[in-house]
């Protein structure tokens, strides 16, 4: 049942940040790009560039302006960026660097950000394995409406462990939710438990 959240947790990372689908070229010039940016102490204008470049499939420019975003504080660059490290889109892969990124983004309340913090403390990458603190970063998706982060806070308190008492009605309460919120897993899960 693990193994398959985790896959499951993947693919919504893949189709999330684009990496799972191809793209047309997008018509922007480089320096129609930069101009845009030029002198400009935004995140959000940074990360609208690195989706450009992204669309492109340019991992070097893509990286570039997503360190410019999360620099400037922009959570959602700092989420696509630790994506980027975690399954190593034009970079190598690294949990370590992927963990921080999404710190970084959940602490900005990047809402995806925190379910994927949350996953690297639930399998142990780039982070010391902790379902205390894996749960914590899914309450913090979760209460940001992300159905996979209620998904894995409700199986955390359906197994119980590493710090995290074993509670069926918090666990029906989290899987309701991610149920509620359209999430496959979630409903299957709670289905799982009321029998």
């Amino acid at each position: 049942m693990k193994k398959l959240l985790m896959s499951l947790s993947v693919l919504v990372g893949l189709l999330i940040t684009g990496c799972a689908t191809s793209s047309p070229s997008v018509g922007v010039t480089e320096s129609t790009a930069l101009k845009e940016v030029s002198g400009v102490k935004n995140g959000v204008k940074y990360f609208k560039l690195a989706e450009q470049y992204n669309k492109k499939r340019d991992s070097v420019n893509t990286l570039k302006y997503l360190h410019k975003a999360c620099d400037l504080n922009y959570g959602k660059g700092c989420y696509f960026l630790g994506t980027f490290y975690e399954i190593g889109e034009g970079t190598r892969k690294d949990y370590v660097k992927a963990s921080r990124y999404y710190k970084k983004g959940c602490d900005l309340n990047n809402d995806v950000a925190c379910y994927r913090l949350g996953n690297l403390y639930y399998q142990g990458q780039g982070v010391k394995k902790n379902q205390l603190k894996a749960s914590k970063y899914y309450k913090k998706g979760c209460d940001m409406n992300v159905p996979a982060s209620c998904t894995f806070l409700g199986t955390i308190y359906m197994e119980g462990g590493d710090g995290v008492k074993k509670d069926h009605n918090k666990a029906m309460k989290y899987l309701k939710k991610a149920c509620s919120l359209h999430d496959v897993g979630g409903c299957v899960m709670k289905t799982l438990i009321e029998k």
